[in-house]
């Protein structure tokens, strides 16, 4: 007969058995077993962090005479285009992702020529390159300058030679989808169209002729619906439009803007004009898009001592900040920052410098006539951004 000291002994056991087995059912419970792995306990997956990126898109880059002159020779190279973009390494290297307009082709068996078409060294390519962009917008009305349709193939064979990515037009063996880039864990595709190629197109054949990117409602539609198919993100079109030197865009542009934002475009980027324009965002249902009508000239020489306006001297870099989550992928914010291009010939010679005015500003190297200059720009490009965006 036992005594009731070992019952109980008996009974403690049986309940801290109980707890022992009733513990490991509830871990077991919280375990993942990956099939075919049954000795390994994964843990539920915790809940992922949004992925985030910054975005930074300039205008056209215009390759003007004076761009060629002797001050830019070197021993190593024959033109050194770094000084260009130097002010805006801090910009470009905060950003994921930038891109640019080229307006221009790069034909070594064609005379250099910085109007009224275009031809550049192809030292360029790497140059900006360098300087922090990551892509170029090709579809422009100077991407058939020099000899047409060969001068841009060479464009575009030296772009991939350097290893910098294009989108808008594409060489024969280049098939005809949406350029889609992932940057850090979000997918941006990018569509360039261009309104017009000074005629240039006429001579083309139609396997040529498709080859290039016209700006065209369907088009557009097809692209971007292409695009989505194939994952992207955020959209981002690039219309090469407009009337030049004029500061804020027509009816029709802003009628197709918003057909384009309504047809899945995140992003309406617009350049050509030379100078900055309004944007806007747009609403569709629930879904906002923002378009930037021009962003002018990222960098050239067109100054008011030739156009006789102040106007084309300004440009815009645009900023967007970007956020994916679990329900979709939004535009957190979208800045557009006055730019301009400073001659600096301290060191003699000359030296086209592109930089954002509020830096200039910031700066202690500026003349007192400079900094007025500098302060009239910055007045102008907040005066052209105000302007509603229609009539």
């Amino acid at each position: 007969m036992k005594t009731f000291g070992q019952r109980g002994l008996v009974m403690l056991m049986g309940v801290v058995l109980v707890c022992i087995v009733a513990t490991l059912v509830v871990v077991a419970a919280n375990l993942v077993l990956p099939a075919g792995d049954g000795h390994k306990a994964v843990l539920p997956a915790t809940k992922q962090a949004p992925a985030q990126a910054e975005l930074l898109f300039a205008g056209d880059i215009v390759f003007h005479p004076i761009t060629y002159s002797p001050q830019y020779e070197t021993v190593v190279q024959p033109y050194d285009f770094s000084p260009m973009f130097a002010r805006m390494a801090d910009h470009l290297k905060a950003a994921d992702f930038a891109s640019i307009t080229f307006e221009t082709v790069c034909d070594p068996d064609m005379p250099y020529a910085g109007y009224p078409v275009f031809n550049t060294p192809e030292i360029a390519i790497p140059t900006l390159k360098k300087a922090g962009f990551d892509a170029f917008a090709t579809a422009s009305n100077h991407c058939l300058d020099g000899a047409g349709i060969s001068s841009h193939d060479k464009t575009l064979r030296a772009m991939d030679r350097h290893h910098m990515d294009h989108f808008g037009t594409r060489l024969p063996d280049a098939p005809p989808s949406p350029y889609i880039k992932e940057v850090k864990g979000i997918k941006i595709a990018c569509l360039n169209y261009a309104e017009m190629y000074n005629g240039n197109e006429a001579a083309l054949s139609d396997a040529d002729l498709d080859r290039l990117s016209h700006l065209e409602l369907a088009a557009v539609r097809r692209d971007i619906a292409k695009a989505k198919k194939s994952g992207a993100d955020l959209i981002a079109v690039f219309p090469h439009w407009g009337i030049e030197y004029q500061t804020r865009p027509s009816e029709a542009q802003i009628a197709l803007a918003h057909e384009i934002a309504a047809a899945g475009a995140d992003l309406v980027i617009g350049s050509h004009p030379h100078v900055i324009n309004p944007a806007e965002w747009v609403d569709n249902q629930g879904r906002k898009s923002f378009i930037a009508y021009s962003l002018g000239n990222a960098m050239s020489n067109q100054r008011a001592e030739f156009l006789g306006t102040i106007d084309t001297e300004i440009g815009c870099f645009l900023r967007v900040k970007v956020k994916k989550t679990a329900t979709g992928t939004q535009i957190t914010e979208a800045s557009l920052l006055p730019s301009t291009v400073y001659v600096n010939s301290k060191d003699g010679g000359k030296k086209y410098e592109a930089g954002l005015i509020k830096d200039f500003l910031a700066s202690n190297e500026l003349t007192p006539d400079e900094r007025a200059h500098m302060q009239r720009l910055q007045e102008r490009a907040e005066a052209i951004l105000a302007q509603p965006v229609g009539e």
